[in-house]
């Protein structure tokens, strides 16, 4: 669990990684549910919420769509217009936080 901190996309030339910045975002539940959530959106470049969230959230048989709407986000959106807030909701979605 991430008690005193948020994350931020670092630009790595072909890649980018995920550093633990000091912040007040908090998440509810697991940090590695977050990190494999943000991993799987953004490796489906170009691609909306709802399709780029559905390979995480089929592997957790969950539904992508079902989980954008828990967490009050619009499915035709895509990953790099999120705020930390959005992403730590969706996680907590998938880690059991959200209903």
């Amino acid at each position: 669990m991430i008690t005193g901190g948020l994350w931020a996309l670092v630009e790595i030339p072909g890649s980018a990684r995920l550093v633990l910045v000091e912040g007040v975002v908090h998440l509810n539940e697991e940090e590695a549910v977050f990190e494999a959530m943000v991993r799987s959106v953004f490796t489906q470049r170009r691609k909306t919420l709802g399709n780029s969230l559905t390979p995480f959230a089929s592997s957790r048989r969950r539904d992508a769509r079902k989980a954008l709407e828990a967490a009050g986000i619009d499915p035709r959106r895509r990953a790099e217009t999120l705020q930390l807030a959005e992403l730590a909701r969706l996680a907590d979605y998938f880690a059991g936080g959200i209903t």
